[in-house]
């Protein structure tokens, strides 16, 4: 596990504070949190390229080049700083979620097979309780991650969740690959 809070380009942060963070990016609302078929929580997301079974297109990559290229420049960033490689990116999205009726997200992971995931918090959210949580095979909490801008989380596939803000939002890109 790998948590580095100093990666991001300044082009990547000022994408960040001036698209990202703003009533300018596009949000979706999804039905869930996870892939968990008992999650009814609902959140807002932006996928970039989309988990392979739900691909509409052949590269799943979205369809504004604009915003797909600066998001993937994060990946590019924290996996050149810390010489990771990796194939092939399954899943990257940003997610924003707010309070709502549950503490946390259930316990996940996302997908059924061996990969990587980044997690990158892209706003400094009002309420530092909205921590990510990553667990051993045992499901005992092995790590605990506070929120803070430009934090990135870096983990194997290992079940985690994360708890909802209290007040305010959390936007995260999230990058699955392998």
């Amino acid at each position: 596990m790998i948590i580095d809070d100093n990666f991001l380009t300044d082009n990547n942060k000022k994408f960040i504070h001036h698209i990202v963070n703003t009533n300018k990016f596009p949000y979706y609302l999804s039905s869930k949190t996870t892939t968990n078929d008992n999650d009814k929580t609902e959140m807002f997301t932006h996928s970039i390229i989309e988990r392979p079974n739900q691909r509409r297109n052949p590269n799943g990559y979205d369809t504004s080049k604009e915003y797909g290229d600066n998001v993937m420049d994060f990946l590019k960033q924290f996996t050149d700083k810390h010489q990771i490689r990796y194939n092939e990116v399954l899943r990257a999205c940003i997610n924003l979620t707010i309070h709502n009726s549950q503490a946390a997200c259930s316990v996940h992971q996302d997908h059924d097979f061996p990969h990587h995931q980044l997690l990158i918090y892209l706003n400094d959210p009002s309420c530092k309780e909205s921590r990510t949580v990553v667990l051993d095979d045992n499901n005992t909490n092995q790590l605990e991650v506070y929120p803070k801008q430009y934090r990135g989380l870096f983990f194997p596939s290992s079940p985690h969740y994360h708890y909802f803000p209290k007040h305010g939002t959390r936007i995260v890109a999230i990058f699955t690959f392998r």
